[in-house]
Parts: C-alpha cells; structure tokens; sequence
C-alpha cells in the first residue's frame, strides 16, 4: 500500500470520539449562530452546501484520488476555517459573521473533503484489504469506531446540558472552548497523517 493504513485507522478512534463530543457539545451554538444569518439566508447556504456536496460525489466518482492527500486537504481546510470561527467568536460572538464562517466550515469539509477522504478510503480498501483479515479487521475496527461515536455524541451532550444548564457558562465562552479543542484534535490528527499515511 505504501502506508500503514491499519495503524492510522486504529489511532483515529481517539480522534472520533473528540470530534463527536465536539460536535454534539456544540449542537446549540450551531443551532442559535445559524439563526443569527437570517431565516431567508440559511435555504440559501443549505441548498450550496447540498449542490457541493454532489458535485464533488461525482467527481470523486470518475476520479482516482490519493487517500493520503485527501486526509492532508480535509486537516488543511478543517483547521483553517476553525481558525476562522473561532476569530470571528472572539471578536464578533455569535454573530452573523461566525454563522457563516461556521457554514463554510461545514459545507467545506462535510461535503468537499469528507466525501473526498470517505470515497478514496472506500477505493484503498477494496484494493488492498481483499484478504480475510482484512475484512475481519476493518468489521472490527469500523464497529470500534462506530461505538465511539456515540459514545462521544452521548458524553457531548451531557457535556452541554451540565456546563450551560447547571453551570450556567456563557454560550461564547462554551463554544470557544470546545472550537479550540476540535483545533487541537486537527493537530493530533496532522501527526497521525504524517506518520502512518506517508
């Protein structure tokens, strides 16, 4: 293969389970920063985000591309527009400015590099792990990573419901902590890249 893709996958389970503590920690920032662009606006941005999304589902379907490079470009752009969204928070709150460098972030990596990274992973596992411990382990380890996922999706939730309910944080404060924690899981994840994939 000229990578170590069983190792990387292995090492990505920490990364889903962040990523969906993340995610579901930030479902009511994202639900009130959306509002803020308007009700007119967000069919806008969501119809984008959906003609992008099967403009690059085709073009990943009449194209080869390296799985490697797909991850560099999907870590690239994540950890540029958290950048972005975690600036515009700092100095805007949430705003229609952080609204739509979240939907940006969202469209860019759901439905750009994440096809992207999910197809060419597709295409390098039906070429290279066609043997029965292959497929026994990418069973296991999909099943592993389907778990920590809602695993994460559960622990966010909680994490939200004790922190903004019980607590009473500040909304800007929640949401600028939990973005720099997703900008430090796109470093663990470069390193993770670096070291397995090239």
């Amino acid at each position: 293969m000229g990578m170590d893709y069983i190792g990387y996958y292995r090492k990505t389970i920490m990364n889903t389970l962040i990523a969906s503590i993340v995610w579901a920690g930030l479902s009511t920032y994202v639900i009130i920063s959306k509002g803020q662009i308007g009700e007119n606006n967000i069919p806008i941005f969501e119809t984008i985000m959906f003609l992008i999304g099967i403009a690059t589902s085709r073009y990943v379907a009449n194209n080869k591309i390296n799985y490697a490079l797909a991850c560099t470009l999907d870590v690239i752009v994540d950890f540029i527009m958290l950048s972005a969204v975690l600036l515009s928070t700092l100095y805007y709150g949430i705003s229609a400015e952080s609204a739509i460098c979240l939907y940006i972030l969202i469209i860019l990596v759901s439905n750009v590099t994440g096809i992207m990274t999910r197809e060419s992973a597709r295409d390098l596992e039906d070429r290279a792990l066609k043997t029965e411990v292959g497929k026994k382990f990418l069973k296991i380890a999909r099943g592993w990573h389907r778990d920590f996922s809602l695993y994460g999706l559960t622990i966010g939730s909680v994490l939200s419901l004790f922190l903004l309910t019980y607590l009473h944080m500040d909304l800007k404060t929640y949401a600028i902590l939990l973005i720099s924690l997703n900008i430090f899981q796109v470093f663990y994840d470069a390193y993770l890249i670096k070291k397995y994939l090239y």
